[in-house]
């Protein structure tokens, strides 16, 4: 079973929080706990802030990192147009060789019913 255990730094005053499991030691018999670090106790509303969100360290390099997402975002955001308004022109393209083939299949239908319509006979006639 785990509970939650606070510890306060005396220097600092920080409150820190721990999660506590009990064990029974199978050597000496006796029982023991394992702790892991939670995070700190936010002091206005007693709620756990969780390690490695707020550190003095990282808060410049994680405000860097989000501008940069940001600014990666707003990339993305202008290749996707551009992708869209490629996609509308190869579609439009699409509708015109659609158009143009249709024309030729119906070209070429008019060139066969006219060579089928020619027989030997009809070669040979003369005309007058």
């Amino acid at each position: 079973m785990s509970t939650i255990v606070y510890r306060t730094n005396p220097v600092t005053g920080i409150v820190y929080a721990y999660e506590s499991t009990s064990y029974r030691d199978p050597v000496s018999k006796r029982p023991r706990s394992r702790q892991v670090y939670l995070g700190r106790v936010n002091p206005e509303d007693n709620t756990i802030i969780p390690k490695g969100t707020e550190s003095k360290r990282n808060r410049g390099a994680t405000e860097k990192r989000l501008a940069d997402l940001e600014q990666n975002i707003a990339e993305m955001r202008d290749e996707l147009e551009q992708s869209k308004a490629e996609i509308a022109r190869l579609k439009e393209t699409i509708r015109i060789d659609d158009r143009l083939i249709g024309a030729l299949k119906s070209a070429i239908r008019e060139c066969e019913d006219q060579r089928a319509a020619i027989t030997p006979a009809n070669l040979f006639e003369s005309k007058e």
